[in-house]
Parts: structure tokens; C-alpha cells; sequence
């Protein structure tokens, strides 16, 4: 049957085919079309017939039949390579195997650590051109120098936008979720413009006075969690105050759920933002008698101008001279303009880098296992490779053999690193803490995959080398007996390896036992009072004259609640991130100068807080506010092994007897020393009074509930108060070394995971060189050889390897430990006891590992041995 538009297809056909190949296509054509028939009819045969002749006319016209050919024969050949592989792969399993498996754990680990490390090293901050914000301080003595942010939003010639965020404020509101506490950040009217945001702002952003409908923009999870999923828009809804404050807040809009607060760690739990008052940038007082409180009420953010630096601000802004230590200036004032990229990545960057180090480490150890492992399996198949080079196949044919292989175990190894990543980064975020995902939580995204990719390139690039030595044999090897016998230089190289990657293991677990030891110092201080005691933070904003009443008041409604068995108060940091400025009035003991600072507490804070005394008698009210406890370290600075109580100090205004010595009380971080401190009472003239003031409560169920009550005590106390946070004091203690404790976790995670992969790696090549001697293990035990001879004969190499890695990887953590002395606590770096641990346990695990292997081989029958061959 001839298709009506046969002609139009043979002469388009034929204008590409050529003559030698045109009457089979055009047959085929024919024949096909018959069938199409018989299947489609006479319509759809022909449309077939049309779009068939297109396609052979276009595959013509874009390659020629010489072209063709060559691509079909170097399809062949990769194929054929392919296969071979596959089969090569398959014929030794446990080596293929074992490869991937130091392959996964390499490049999983260090993918793992290249997502924890990108929000803080490569991946820009999510702002608009974020290079231009910086973050504005103010340093200033005396409160003239004190500039309002409109000051500052006026000077056009340095900022394209000024803007401010200030202190969080926690109230309790009624949502259709329940009744919770939401914790929100006062902005100015031009923040979220000003980094780029886009939300949709109120007509009028200003705080609602008196106390009303005041607006209110929520983050995306806070909007979950008050209004839940599904039930419409929030915006528009009516949050009411339950806290016996008046007033609510009207929800103006959702931020996106990719907004990140440009605060950072201190962002990483507000819900929502209201307006912030306009006034002065910072709150300075100069106390009665001498001295000042400085407490800043809020942080301008700005957008600099083309061409400006962050130098040319604090010249064109600053008033006074920056002293050499930092600090505050004598005279004047001092503004510092700090990149914010800079703010949000400070704290965590050197973790992240050194993540990224160790993560280097891990990789080379990867790498230097898998060209062991590469070298081993080459040896072994001098045979097949010059039963190639006899059959005719050339170097290339060889070299690409090689990368066929090696591509296929690298894909291997990349798809199942990109799996042990995802289960890395799982684990890590249940034990991550909140400040580290304040740029981000670390996900497996495409970036991550690119990394691991040209984690899996490098590695197996490494891994070339030795494999290319191994299966550089000739023909002659077909038929002589060199080829089941590994050659020295192979066994050098192979000895090499195993010591370096012993080495590189050793620096890594001698990192973990330096941090190990070190965050065990750390929590076994004593912290020098209760850790089940609660805490709560507030911020007073009335007059500094009514301050001590109020807290006064405030302690006795917080001791008549139900449960609460003491309470007391002192205004200042207690471990809750807040570092106090201040000029401490000098301290004088029977006469003489004495070094330490005064800290201002209620009656009863020694016992609310479960302080422990180390001799003499607590203070009491029937003191009369004329006795004092010293802390130990005072006692120790000042009075030369003697006890101090008894003697008379003069501290501020006030001259007081000691009558007892607690111990120290960390007040600002676990691993910060407190410095040498008297206890004065609450409203001492001369001695600073700070409007944060944290309230100390010992109850029978120091619970959530507890902690609520509190709260609504402290507000009812003394309306207008800030809540700022509670929680207990041995939570804050753990919360101020989140920075330790993740670092010495990451430490330990790369030092098992070093041990895992070099076990691995020795358990594969020595498992590999005992099956390629299994005829030799087999003649040793015919003729009298015994299973611990065998052992010591396929372990020795690796032994000794271990033990030459050792010294140089002793060499390398001694070196590499000073790096680290700031992380550590309590212990000195290179310090030789933690680094002996180390070379035992990773000697240890390579002699393990080398002798599972070994102990299987000795089990093998000598007539099942002997067939082998």
C-alpha cells in the first residue's frame, strides 16, 4: 500500500539520507507504514509516516554516517567498560563494599559540616544589599552625649536609613490556641523597609497611649502557634492581655516564614514586633556618689551610603577617642559602626570554621583510606590487566577502564553520603542549639550536594594516583607468579597511607579528649548555689528613688505564693547574657584598698538562692542592714589566708561588718570566673543600682506554672515592668555554654567518626591482603604455623603503620592544641595525658580492626585454603 503523501516524504528524505542508505530507509519506511495501517488506519498512518520521515531527515542532517558510527562504537565501548566494572565489582564484593562505605562516611560528614558552616561563612545574609547595613553603638559616660535616633536618621550624608529595634517584652495574651506568652521586639516605623523586607506596615506605627489597641506584626511561626492551621488569616484579629495589664494588640500582618530577625541569637524566640517609642538611644544615669548605669534602650541599624565605610561614620559621629582596651571613653562619645554581617556571624564563625577543618581532616583521612583501599584491590588484579595489554588493549583502554570504575564507586559513595548527611544533620538538630540556626537551620539543599560532589571528585582523584600504580603491570605478568605477590614499593605506599591516616585520626581524637576533659572541668564546678532554684529577669522603667521599694514589695508577694519557700532579689546579670556596665566605687578594708566590686542583694538572697556559706553566718534583717557575706574569692584576694569576718569594710556610702563568706557565685557565664564580690544591701548609696533586677525564688516544684505566677506577681507588683524571661538557674548556666558544649559535641562526633572510617578502611585492606595470601596463611599452618603466627603476620603491617602514624599524629594534635586554648577550660593545650589517651585509642582501633580479618583467615581449613589458587 503506497501512502498518499509518499512522493513529499521521499523527496524530503532524500535530500538528507544518503544514496547508499536511502533505498533501506525508505523500504523500511514502506514496510513499517503497512503496519501502522493495519494499528492506527489510513489517518494515523500517514501522520506517522510524516513525523517518522522528519525524524530520520533531522538525525541525518545533524551528524554524519561517519560521525554516527564513531558515537555508536564509543557508546559500545563505555558500555562494555561499564559491565566490566560491574563485574569486577562484583567478583570482589567486600573490597567494592568496603570503599563505598569509607566513601559515604567521608563524604557525608564533611557535607554535614559544609551545611552546619554555610549560613556563616558563604551564604549571603538574607537583606537587601545586606554589604550596606551596619549596627550603630553608642560609648558614653555622661548623658549630654547621648544622642535620639532622629539625630542620627538626619545625617543624610552618611545613611541612606537609619533605623532601631529595642528591648522584648513578654506578655501573656489570649489567642484562639490559648492563653501563652508571646514574646515581642519593639522596631521603629522604617525597619523591615529598610532591610527589605516586604510587609505591609500600618498607617500609623507608634505606641498606643494610653495603652489601647496597639498594632502588632506577627513571624509565621507565632502566627501557628496562636491561630493554628487552617483557620483563616490572623490578620485583623484582637490578641488580649491576660497579665493585668491593659490594653491588646491588633495582628497588622504576617512576616514570611523566611524572615530572619537581624538580631541574631537574641531573635531566635520572638513571635512578633510593635512599635518602639521614640527618645533617646540609651538610658545613663550618674549614680549617687559616683559611678554610672548604663543600659541601652535600643540598637539604631543603618544603611550606609554609597561610598562610605563603617571608619567614616565612627569619625564623622564620634565626640571623644576610642581607649586602647575597648571599654567606654573618658570624654565624648564613641560610635561604632560594625558590619551586621559581621554581628551575626562572630559568635559562631570560628566553630564553623573549625567544623570545616575538621571536616578537611575527615576528608583526607577519606581519601587516604580510599587510595589504600584502591591500591590493594590494583595489586590484586595484575593479571587481568595484563591478560588486557597482551589481547591488545592500549594505555588508554586501561585508563579508561580505571575511570569507569572509579566513577562508578564514586557515584556509589556520593548517593549514600548525601544519605548519611541528611541522617547527620537530623541528629544535629535535636541537639543543636537555637542560636546556631539564627541564619538558617541547615538543611541538604543543592549547595550541599555540589559540595559533596566535589567531595567525591577529590577524593577519588586522590585515589588515582595509587591505582594507577597498582595496575601498571605488563604482559609478562600473565604468566609469571610477581603478579599474586605485592612489590615493595606497592607495600611502602600502602604503609604510608595507613600512617598518615592514623596521624591525621589521632589529631582529631586527641581534639576530643582535650574538649572532653575540658567541658568536664566545666561542669564540675560548683556553681555556688541551688540549680533548681527559678529566676526571673525584669526590667524596671519608673524612677531609680522608687526602685528599692519596688523590689522590696515585689519579694514579699513572690514569698507568699504557694510553694515558695524563700525570696530575694539582686539588680544586675545572674547568668542571664546581660553584661553589666558600670564604674564599682573602690572598696576599702580596714583602712587599706582592697580590689572587688560591690553587688547589690536582698535579705533573704543568699538563701532563696541556696548559696553555700564557707564560714561565718548568713546576713539577716535583724541585722539591720549593717552586716555583709564576702565572696570566697574576695576573701582569698584580700585578706592573705586570713578569715575576713569581723573586720569593717567601707563600701559606696556604707560602712558594713562581715560577718560570713559564701562561695563564689558565677553571675555571668559558667566558664567567666566570678571576679572578688561584696554583698551589700539593696539601695546602698554609691554602689550601682540597675534597673535589671533578677528575682530568685526556692519552692517545693520549681515548675512551668510556678514560673507563670511569678510573672504575673512581678507585673501586679509593679506595673509596667519588662518581663525579660525565667527559668532555672541551672538551665542558664547550661544555656551561657551552648557554645562549649556544641563545639566539644562536634569535636567528639568527627573524632568517631575519624576512628569509624580509618576502622573501615584498615578492616577492608587488610581483609583484602589476607584473602589475596590465603595459599600462602594455608602453607604456614601445613607446616606448623600457629593461628597467632598468622594473625601477627597479616596485622604487623598495619601495626606497625599505626604506630609511626602515632607519633606523627602526637606531633600534629601537640601543634594543632594551641589553636583551641580559648575553648578550653582547666586543662592546658598539648596537654600529655589527653594526648597518650588518644594514641592508645586510636592504636587501639587500627590493631582491632586489623585483626578481625586476620582472625577469620586463621580459621580457614589448609585443604579449603590450598584450592583456593
Amino acid at each position: 500500500m503506497t501512502p498518499a503523501l509518499w512522493p513529499l516524504v521521499e523527496r524530503f528524505v532524500g535530500r538528507r539520507v544518503p544514496p547508499a542508505r536511502l533505498e533501506p530507509v525508505l523500504g523500511d519506511l514502506l514496510e513499517e507504514f503497512d503496519d501502522q495501517v493495519r494499528r492506527r488506519g489510513r489517518i494515523g498512518a500517514e501522520l506517522w509516516l510524516i513525523r517518522e520521515g522528519w525524524s530520520i531527515a533531522a538525525a541525518y542532517r545533524r551528524r554524519s554516517p561517519a560521525t554516527a558510527a564513531s558515537s555508536r562504537t564509543l557508546m559500545d565501548t563505555l558500555r562494555a567498560d561499564v559491565i566490566h566494572a560491574w563485574r569486577a565489582m562484583r567478583a570482589r564484593p567486600a573490597a567494592a563494599l568496603a570503599t563505598i562505605a569509607v566513601l559515604a562516611l567521608g563524604i557525608g560528614l564533611v557535607s554535614a559540616m559544609f551545611a552546619l558552616a554555610d549560613p556563616y561563612l558563604l551564604r549571603p545574609l538574607p537583606y537587601r544589599e545586606p554589604d550596606a547595613l551596619v549596627r550603630l553603638l553608642l560609648r558614653t559616660r555622661t548623658p549630654e552625649n547621648v544622642p535620639r535616633l532622629g539625630d542620627w536618621q538626619s545625617r543624610h550624608d552618611l545613611f541612606d536609613g537609619v533605623a532601631a529595634d529595642g528591648a522584648v517584652t513578654l506578655p501573656l495574651v489570649s489567642a484562639p490556641m490559648g492563653e501563652m506568652s508571646l514574646r515581642l521586639r519593639a522596631v521603629s516605623a522604617n525597619f523591615f523597609d529598610l532591610i527589605g523586607v516586604p510587609v505591609s506596615m500600618p498607617a500609623h506605627w507608634r505606641p498606643a497611649s494610653p495603652p489601647a489597641e496597639t498594632p502588632v506584626i506577627l513571624t509565621a511561626e507565632a502566627a501557628r502557634r496562636l491561630f493554628g492551621d487552617g483557620r483563616g488569616s490572623p490578620i485583623g484579629a484582637l490578641l488580649s492581655r491576660t497579665d493585668d495589664e491593659a490594653g491588646a494588640y491588633r495582628v497588622t500582618a504576617v512576616l514570611p516564614a523566611s524572615f530572619l530577625d537581624p538580631n541574631g541569637r537574641s531573635a531566635t524566640s520572638v513571635g512578633g514586633y510593635v512599635p518602639l517609642a521614640d527618645g533617646l538611644i540609651a538610658n545613663l544615669r550618674v549614680l549617687p556618689g559616683g559611678g554610672y548605669s548604663y543600659g541601652s534602650v535600643m540598637s539604631p541599624l543603618a544603611r550606609l551610603r554609597a561610598g562610605v565605610t563603617p571608619a567614616m561614620v565612627q569619625a564623622a559621629l564620634s565626640t571623644g577617642a576610642q581607649p586602647a582596651g575597648g571599654g567606654m571613653p573618658t570624654t565624648g562619645a564613641v560610635v561604632v559602626a560594625t558590619p551586621l554581617g559581621t554581628l551575626l556571624t562572630a559568635r559562631v564563625r570560628p566553630l564553623a570554621l573549625g567544623a570545616l577543618g575538621a571536616g578537611a581532616l575527615i576528608l583526607l583521612v577519606c581519601a587516604t583510606n580510599v587510595a589504600n583501599l584502591l591500591l590493594t584491590r590494583g595489586a590484586s588484579r595484575t593479571r587481568e590487566i595484563a591478560a588486557r595489554e597482551a589481547l591488545g588493549a592500549s594505555g588508554i583502554d586501561i585508563v579508561r577502564l580505571v575511570f569507569v570504575e572509579l566513577g562508578l564507586l564514586a557515584a556509589a559513595g556520593v548517593a549514600a553520603g548525601l544519605v548519611v548527611a541528611n541522617a547527620a544533620l537530623a541528629a544535629a538538630a535535636v541537639v543543636i542549639p537555637a542560636q546556631y540556626t539564627s541564619l538558617g537551620a541547615p538543611a541538604l539543599t543543592w549547595r550541599v550536594a555540589v559540595a559533596a560532589c566535589a567531595a567525591g571528585a577529590l577524593v577519588m582523584g586522590a585515589g588515582l594516583a595509587p591505582a594507577w600504580a597498582a595496575w601498571r603491570v605488563t604482559p609478562l605478568a600473565l604468566v609469571s607468579q610477581t603478579s599474586a605477590v605485592e612489590t615493595r614499593s606497592l607495600r611502602a605506599l600502602r604503609f604510608l597511607m595507613t600512617a598518615a591516616e592514623t596521624a591525621v585520626a589521632i589529631v582529631l581524637v586527641a581534639g576530643a579528649v582535650l574538649f572532653g576533659r575540658s567541658y568536664v572541668n566545666l561542669l564540675a564546678q560548683d556553681p555556688g548555689y541551688d540549680g533548681n532554684t527559678l529566676a526571673v529577669s525584669a526590667v524596671y522603667h519608673g524612677s531609680p528613688d522608687a526602685l528599692a521599694p519596688a523590689i522590696e514589695a515585689t519579694i514579699a508577694r513572690l514569698g507568699a505564693l504557694p510553694g515558695v519557700t524563700q525570696a530575694g532579689a539582686s539588680p544586675g546579670s545572674l547568668v542571664d547574657g546581660l553584661r553589666a556596665v558600670g564604674v564599682d566605687k573602690p572598696l576599702v578594708l580596714d583602712g587599706r584598698r582592697v580590689p572587688g566590686g560591690p553587688r547589690q542583694v536582698s535579705a533573704d538572697f543568699f538563701q532563696a538562692a541556696g548559696a553555700r556559706l564557707v564560714t561565718g553566718r548568713l546576713p539577716s534583717a535583724a541585722d539591720g542592714g549593717r552586716a555583709i557575706a564576702v565572696s570566697q574569692s574576695f576573701a582569698e584576694a584580700c585578706c592573705e589566708g586570713r578569715s575576713p569576718v569581723g573586720h569593717t569594710i567601707v563600701a559606696g556610702s556604707g560602712t558594713f561588718v562581715i560577718v560570713g563568706v559564701v562561695k563564689d557565685l558565677y553571675t555571668t557565664a559558667f566558664d567567666e570566673p566570678p571576679r572578688p564580690t561584696v554583698y551589700v544591701p539593696i539601695g546602698t548609696p554609691g554602689t550601682p543600682l540597675f534597673s535589671w533586677v533578677n528575682f530568685v525564688v526556692h519552692a517545693t516544684d520549681p515548675s512551668p506554672a510556678l514560673a507563670t505566677a511569678l510573672e504575673r506577681e512581678i507585673r501586679a507588683a509593679a506595673p509596667g515592668v519588662t518581663i525579660q524571661g525565667s527559668d532555672t538557674l541551672r538551665a542558664r548556666l547550661m544555656q551561657s555554654v551552648n557554645d562549649r558544649s556544641f563545639a566539644t559535641l562536634l569535636v567528639v562526633f568527627f573524632a568517631v567518626a575519624a576512628a569509624g572510617v580509618v576502622a573501615a578502611g584498615i578492616l577492608g585492606v587488610v581483609g583484602f591482603v589476607a584473602a589475596r595470601r590465603t595459599r600462602e596463611i594455608a602453607i604456614r599452618m601445613a607446616i606448623g604455623a600457629t593461628s597467632r603466627d598468622v594473625a601477627r603476620l597479616v596485622t604487623r603491617d598495619a601495626a606497625v603503620a599505626a604506630g609511626a602514624g602515632a607519633v606523627l599524629g602526637l606531633v600534629g594534635a601537640a601543634w594543632l592544641s594551641k589553636t583551641v586554648t580559648s575553648w578550653l577550660y582547666g586543662i592546658r593545650p598539648a596537654d600529655p595525658l589527653s594526648l597518650v589517651l588518644a594514641a592508645l585509642v586510636m592504636t587501639g582501633v587500627v590493631v582491632v580492626a586489623a585483626w578481625l580479618p586476620a582472625r577469620r583467615a586463621t580459621r580457614l581449613a589448609p585443604t579449603i585454603a590450598l584450592r583456593a589458587e
